[in-house]
């Protein structure tokens, strides 16, 4: 059985012939031991304890319900299709990948006409991601993480055409959650953060049956020309 993140995250394959059009339902039966001993802190070494299962593959997630709101999404009431060829500059959360883990790599060529006297940038005007690699014409310039989100590219940059290549890299965190929090990116998180959609639970004002996302994506990114400065 191949692994799946983690050693410990094992994968089983579903056969096509199994899965209908419309909606299928996934059964798993274990036999549940419970994780502690009961009206105590102490855990049972043969204890089950229950966790999500994640149906993997070359799909995509659209959302019927998708609101962003206070820097993230909302989404909900999902329906898996076919993947797309192609994935735009469009925040991916609204291309049918909410809960994508990974890289995402883009591509532009430019026409420079470089002139001595300045000195050019790479700007992301909203950084979308946790980091981002630069490659200018296939040689590796660096990456960008911090404030202000760009980097000198004068030195990389030739007469003509130039190849521009940036590869943003995601979290765990829209995979993983958690995802039912209103607030989208709290300051700590903890086990309570991970509770199970129970009625009683999404009554609190802190949580929500929607599901939570960052944003993720490309954006735009700005080609910055500076004049050098001369004392």
């Amino acid at each position: 059985i191949e692994e799946w993140i983690d050693p410990s995250f094992k994968k089983i394959k579903i056969d096509k012939r199994v899965l209908k059009k419309g909606k299928n339902r996934i059964e798993m039966s274990i036999i549940f031991v419970p994780p502690k001993k009961k009206n105590t802190l102490i855990f049972r070494k043969e204890g089950t304890e229950i966790e999500n299962i994640y149906l993997i593959g070359n799909f995509l997630v659209k959302s019927k319900k998708i609101k962003y709101q206070d820097g993230g999404y909302f989404l909900n009431y999902f329906s898996i299709s076919k993947r797309e060829n192609v994935i735009t500059e469009e925040d991916i959360n609204l291309q049918g990948y909410p809960f994508y883990v990974g890289s995402l790599v883009g591509f532009k060529e430019i026409d420079i006409k470089k002139e001595e006297t300045k000195k050019y940038f790479l700007k992301f005007d909203e950084f979308k991601c946790i980091v981002a690699e630069i490659k200018i014409n296939k040689r590796q310039l660096g990456i960008i993480y911090l404030p202000p989100y760009e980097i000198e590219i004068t030195d990389y940059l030739k007469e003509g055409k130039n190849t521009i290549e940036v590869e943003l890299f995601s979290s765990l965190r829209n995979l993983f959650g958690p995802h039912h929090l209103k607030e989208h990116n709290p300051e700590f998180v903890s086990p309570f953060s991970f509770f199970d959609n129970c009625e009683k639970w999404f009554k609190s004002k802190s949580k929500t049956p929607d599901y939570s996302t960052l944003p993720f994506g490309i954006g735009k990114i700005s080609l910055i020309e500076k004049y050098e400065q001369t004392i």
